[in-house]
């Protein structure tokens, strides 16, 4: 039984395990439509199954569990078509870092994907490729709702956080991104491009902002992608939630920074570049790049919309179609007529029919140029954008290198002047090089003036591209191109001048091989220079050809690539030979000074030991008689000898350093004085040597000990004598070195005015050189640049009348050849009947008829292009569903370059858009036709700064091209730094502005206004402005208006400012004051308020109303910061008219005072301001104690003065008479004198205080003799009995 129970008890054990075993995988099969993931294993097999894309449809995925990816085999889901339940669960650990496109958990949802409540982290940063990326899915169709991301997406183009694309049908709703998410096109925290709807997401990310490098493939594209003006090779399209959207962006709101400083095209705070519908955003982020900068959003594109009217076409086929009745009915009339008429007849019949079918051939042709041609000509203008601001730099370095050329100028005129004054140059040569090289310095300041005109040009044509005013820029490019190669051929011609002067020169250095390589390098620098006009003005007819043509022209392409070629070539010419100008005008230089005073210097050194030798020597000469007097000699002989030896070695030094000097004429006359003293010198030295040696061959008589005593007198005669023969070379020797030392001074004085025009030369050769470097490296950015324009793909713009003119031609004939046959008909006829007659004389008429209409026709074929374009902005609704923004708010400081503005960066047509896709077509296609554009924006608000670099910065928009902006308001400071066209709605606007609020700062160069700095329609706005900075055009409603534009019922309120450029106009921009403004209609809350906000360390402390033109009463207290004191800024707060943010400023705190001395009498020592001052006053005084003494001496008074502390505490260091005696402190109260705390340290007396003012007097503690007696009479009582007890003792 046991063996029973035991058998049954494991075979359950046994079940109950692979039930456990089993469970798990069951429960994640789950049934035929259920999936279950729990494990990464789980979502690596659903990835795995999603390859076919059906699998998913119909079936939904439940994430029973957070799962960790980390170290997972895991590939993204391929495709996905069911419903994936997050249930609030955590994919972690993602990353995606392999080769390929369109990347995410997910690479694509379909259109009947669901993905919702569901958070994902990791990394999507593939190595290649690297396109359509998102944190959550590649492409989405489907719906995505209540997801987040939370990491870093990387790549290049269409990236975001949540999906990288999201289609037309796709919809992500109530989404969040975190972390940071960086590309080079189409960048968002949401999604890289929306087509379709994002509802309420949000992105705290960081967009783009480190700098990206975008690179520009070129593999497999073909021509419509090489000419879209996005790849033109920078950042583009960058937004907090989307980079471009012509969907739906409805209650979206980012946090988040977008956006590097001065990089990228269309930036914004909600979406780079907006076509489509977008209402209710906000945004509290920075926003920085560098043109078309919003903090909404970066270009606002409008709706454009292609209308066909049949117009003088339409009566043309309907006047033919009477004409065709009319012969219809003449042909009935003469039926039975002879056959000759029925031909007739028919030919005309037939040439009507020809009319016909060629009128709609026309209409044909027409349609097919417009939609061929808008593509081109906006790429053509995003290319001629590129180009200008890759231009802008090296225009910077021309205006560098005409500065260098008056340099240059100014250097060769010093070295005139120094070589004048050593002598080097005649003077009549000096006056013509002198008038020479400042008709140089007038050259180059004119070349500089051309390089300035040219930067304006181009900024000119950069700022009118595509409109009607490109011709005009691109005379003014021609005109300043112009006056350039003017001022280079006159600067060419200043060194020709130069060279003929230097060549006809009497100067000292001519003939030298310096001076002709000189005048050879000065010959080639000046050719090469004449060069550059030239070839510089080929690359601008160049140039302007390929623009004025569209590129279209292979030949135009070839000719620009040549002329940049010349150009390089020229530029490389130009910095060779300014590069040997340079060394050749060092070389020329006369020659520095050698060692030759140090050389001369030994030499007077050992003629003086010879001197001192010869001394020696003539002292045992004269004491031959002593024994050892010969032997001494010799020894001094060879001292002498040695000295001799010196002197010779120093004077070859000489002689050596003579042989290696150049110079002038004077200083070789110098030096030829200083050769003939060498000369005598060596003479000298050569009779002392032979004096020495006979000297010698007498000492060595003197010595021997077989000499007898005749011989031994004889050789003390032989050694005397030579003896006088030394001293008379050695007096000679010394008359040598002296003479020789006057002429090593005045060559010394020669070649040091020498030295100085080296110095002159040396400077000029570095400018030269310096300018030489600039002008190659100048000419190769040049070349680079229009080599890479030369490089980019042919741009074809057709004439507008070149399709259309042998159409019309045609026309032309067949209407002629139908009058031409009814001539001949009515000729054949002339015999008819009346009734006959009748019809021929109403086909006539409407031939007249059909002919005026053809003339009307043919001559408005003519129109120009951009005549074409009509803004209906102002007729559309107050809602649309594309080219709409509405109900949007930003709160976060927007900085960029051109274009800048708190809600949009610029309202204009993309350079991009393609007629056959983003045109509404409305009508049947004809010849006249017109595109309408519609762009709004309305009941949007900004509070964020606004700052710009250059042209165009605006509170709500930076530059309208058109459009209607309409019940917006700004409270946003507004600035260019260094540019125009400043405004508190628009910086610049050619559409309307309506019903619109200012209430701001303002600062920039030229049109400043409280609406726009330029505007067109100016319709209802209201201000309260003030303008910080501003230089002409200044306007409390706008620096200027266009002279077709239109103003009325806008007022202002201001102290100083007019409406306009500083004059106001009657019930079209007029001043009212404060409360009239604030009661006209619809008055914003905001705008009413005027209120002064305090911030300290980045906290609002208080917000502090106040009434127009009054003050506040007091300032709320500064927060205290350890360490520092704090103050508001220094304001008149007594009369204030506008609302300011102002910021707490905190300087650390100075801990000592003093009141000024190496060793100061009053020190004190505590916190203090930087405003704080100490004093102190001194006064004699006298006073009686409290029991009756007095006491009299000298009272300080210290005062510690800080405005910015209410309260102070301190410790006055105050410096003893004399720090060995002992002193009691006095201080001043409310109750009189009386002792004071102190301490001592070292030289001074501390006391602290706690009020601004203290009066202490410090005394001599006086001398007690009663204490001194008693401690006199104790002493002698001690020594009493001291000496008491010792007499007993002895007892």
């Amino acid at each position: 039984m046991k063996r029973k129970t035991s058998k049954f008890l494991s075979l359950l054990l046994a079940a109950i395990l692979l039930l456990s075993l089993m469970a798990p995988a069951a429960l994640a099969a789950g049934s035929a439509d259920t999936v279950y993931l729990r494990t990464a294993e789980d979502l690596v097999n659903l990835s795995q199954r999603c390859t076919l894309d059906s699998w998913s449809r119909g079936k939904t995925v439940y994430l029973e569990a957070d799962i960790d990816l980390t170290g997972a085999d895991f590939a993204p889901i391929p495709t996905f078509g069911g419903t994936f339940e997050g249930q609030e669960h955590t994919i972690s650990g993602l990353s995606i870092t392999g080769s390929g496109n369109v990347r995410g958990l997910f690479r694509y949802i379909q259109p009947t994907g669901v993905v919702r409540d569901l958070h994902v982290s990791g990394t999507i940063s593939p190595t290649d490729r690297k396109n359509t990326l998102g944190g959550l899915v590649g492409e989405n169709q489907g719906t995505i709702t209540n997801c987040t991301f939370s990491g870093t997406v990387s790549g290049a183009d269409s990236i975001g956080g949540i999906a990288g694309i999201n289609e037309a049908q796709g919809q992500i709703i109530n989404c969040t991104f975190s972390g940071s998410v960086t590309g080079e096109h189409y960048v968002g925290g949401i999604a890289g491009q929306n087509y379709g709807s994002i509802i309420q997401c949000e992105n705290s990310g960081s967009i783009n902002t480190t700098e990206v490098d975008a690179e520009l493939n070129l593999d497999n594209w073909n021509q419509d992608q090489l000419n879209a003006a996005e790849n033109v090779p920078v950042c583009t399209d960058i937004g907090g939630i989307t980079g471009f959207s012509s969907g739906i962006l409805q209650g979206c709101v980012n946090t988040g920074a977008v956006g590097y400083a001065h990089v990228g095209y269309n930036i914004g705070g909600i979406v780079g570049r907006q076509s489509g519908y977008l209402n209710g955003c906000t945004n509290s982020g920075m926003i920085l790049g560098r043109k078309d900068v919003g903090g909404i959003a970066g270009q606002l594109v409008p709706e454009v919309r292609l209308l066909y009217n049949e117009g003088l076409v339409g009566d043309l086929l309907d006047e033919l179609d009477v004409l065709r009745e009319l012969i219809d009915q003449t042909g009935d009339d003469v039926r039975g007529a002879s056959d000759e008429l029925s031909e007739r007849m028919q030919a005309i019949s037939d040439r009507a029919g020809e009319a016909q079918e060629a009128m709609s051939n026309l209409m044909d042709a027409s349609t097919d140029w417009a939609n061929e041609n808008i593509d081109a000509i906006n790429s053509l203008s995003a290319r001629l954008s590129w180009l200008t601001d890759e231009l802008d730099p090296i225009m910077d370095d021309a205006t560098d290198a005409m500065d260098l050329m008056e340099e240059l100028a100014g250097q060769m005129n010093d070295v005139m002047d120094e070589a004048q004054e050593a002598g080097d140059l005649a003077p009549d040569a000096a006056d013509r090089l002198e008038d020479a090289m400042g008709d140089l310095v007038s050259a180059a300041q004119r070349g500089r003036d051309s390089v300035e005109h040219l930067k304006t040009a181009l900024a000119h044509l950069r700022n009118v591209l595509g409109k009607p005013d490109v011709e005009t820029a691109l005379s003014e490019i021609q005109t300043a191109v112009s006056e350039l190669t003017t001022a280079l051929s006159d600067i060419a011609d200043c060194f020709a001048q130069m060279r003929q002067i230097l060549r006809e020169a009497k100067s000292e250095l001519q003939g030298t091989p310096e001076w002709d390589a000189l005048l050879e390098k000065l010959e080639a620098f000046q050719t090469a220079c004449g060069a550059l006009p030239d070839c510089l003005r080929e690359v601008s007819d160049a140039l302007a050809q390929a623009v004025r043509t569209g590129a279209d022209d292979p030949d135009t392409l070839a000719r620009l690539q040549t002329a940049a070629e010349d150009l390089l070539s020229a530029g490389q010419s130009f910095g060779e030979a300014g590069a040997e100008l340079a060394k050749a005008l060092a070389d020329a230089g006369p020659g520095r000074e050698p060692d030759l005073t140090a050389a001369y210097e030994r030499l007077e050194t050992a003629s003086q030991q010879l001197a001192a030798a010869q001394a020696e020597v003539d002292n045992i000469l004269k004491d031959l008689d002593v024994s050892e007097a010969g032997q001494n000699l010799q020894t001094e002989l060879d001292e002498l000898n040695s000295a001799i030896a010196a002197a010779e070695q120093a004077a070859a030094e000489v002689e050596d350093a003579l042989a290696a000097l150049a110079g002038t004429e004077a200083a070789q006359a110098a030096a030829e004085a200083l050769r003939a003293e060498l000369t005598a010198i060596y003479a000298s030295l050569e009779q002392a040597k032979t004096a020495a040696q006979e000297i010698g061959a007498a000492a060595v008589k003197l010595v021997l000990p077989s000499v007898d005593a005749e011989e031994l007198e004889a050789a003390r005669q032989e050694a005397q004598a030579a003896g006088d023969r030394l001293s008379s070379a050695l007096r000679a020797l010394k008359r040598g070195v002296d003479s020789g030392e006057d002429a090593v001074r005045r060559l010394r004085e020669l070649l040091e005015q020498a030295g100085d025009v080296m110095d002159e030369l040396q400077n000029a050769g570095d400018t030269m050189e310096e300018l030489a470097s600039l002008t190659s490296n100048l000419s190769g950015d040049l070349y680079d640049v229009l080599h890479e324009l030369s490089e980019m793909p042919t741009i074809t713009i057709h004439p507008i009348s070149s399709g259309l003119r042998e159409q019309g031609d045609a026309l032309g004939d067949i209407f002629s050849g139908l009058l031409d046959d009814g001539d001949a008909l009515r000729e054949s006829m002339s015999s008819s009947t009346d009734i006959l007659l009748d019809d021929l004389d109403a086909i006539n008429q409407q031939f007249g008829v059909i002919t005026d209409l053809l003339r009307d026709i043919l001559e408005g074929s003519d129109e120009k292009f951009e005549d074409r374009f009509e803004d209906v902005s102002d007729e559309a609704p107050e809602t649309t569903d594309t080219g709409y923004l509405s109900d949007a708010r930003n709160d976060g400081t927007v900085e960029g370059d051109i274009n800048v503005a708190g809600i949009v960066g610029s309202m204009a047509i993309e350079y991009d858009f393609d007629p056959e896709d983003d045109l509404i077509q409305e009508g049947d296609r004809s010849l006249d036709f017109r595109y309408q554009t519609k762009a709004v924006v309305a009941s949007c608000i900004n509070t964020g700064e606004i700052t710009g670099k250059q042209d165009y910065a605006g509170g709500i928009v930076g530059l309208m091209d058109l459009g209607r902006v309409g019940s917006c308001e700004n409270y946003g400071a507004v600035t260019s730094s260094n540019g125009d066209y400043v405004g508190g709605i628009a910086g610049a606007s050619w559409g309307s502005i309506r019903d619109s609020w200012s209430k701001c700062r303002l600062s920039g160069g030229d049109y400043v206004g409280g609406v726009a700095g330029l505007g067109a329609t100016l319709v209802n706005c209201h201000t309260l402005v003030t303008i910080d900075e501003g230089s002409a055009y200044l306007g409390a409603v706008a620096g200027d208006v266009d002279s077709g534009g239109t103003l009325s019922g806008n007022t202002f309120t201001s102290d100083s400012l007019g409406a306009l450029d500083g004059i106001s106009y009657a019930g079209k921009a007029e001043p009212v004051d404060f409360d009239a403004l604030c009661s006209a209609e619809g008055v914003p809350a905001l705008f009413s308020q005027l209120e002064l906000t305090f911030v300290a360390d980045g906290v609002t402390v208080a917000v502090v109303p106040f009434q127009y033109g009054e003050g506040v009463e007091s300032l709320p207290e500064i927060p205290a910061k350890k360490g520092y004191s704090a103050a508001w800024p220094d304001l008149d707060y007594t009369h204030l008219t506008a609302s300011q943010t102002l910021e707490a400023e905190y300087t650390p705190y100075t801990s000592a005072l003093t009141d000024g001395g190496e060793l100061p009498e009053i020190l004190v020592d505590g916190s203090f301001s930087s405003r704080a001052e100490v004093s102190h006053t001194t006064e004699d005084v006298t006073w009686t104690d409290d029991r009756g003494r007095t006491h009299a001496g000298t009272a300080y008074t210290v005062t510690v003065d800080d405005p910015d502390l209410e309260q102070v505490s301190y410790t006055v260091h105050y410096r003893l008479p004399d720090p060995g005696k002992r002193y009691d402190l006095w201080v001043l109260g409310e109750n009189g004198w009386g002792r004071g705390e102190h301490e001592i340290d070292g030289q001074y007396l501390l006391l602290t205080s706690r009020q601004a003012e203290i009066t202490f007097c410090v005394l001599e503690r006086p001398v007690n003799l009663l204490a001194w007696g008693a401690a006199a009479g104790a002493l002698l009582l001690l020594a009493a009995g001291f000496y008491a007890g010792v007499r007993f003792q002895k007892r």
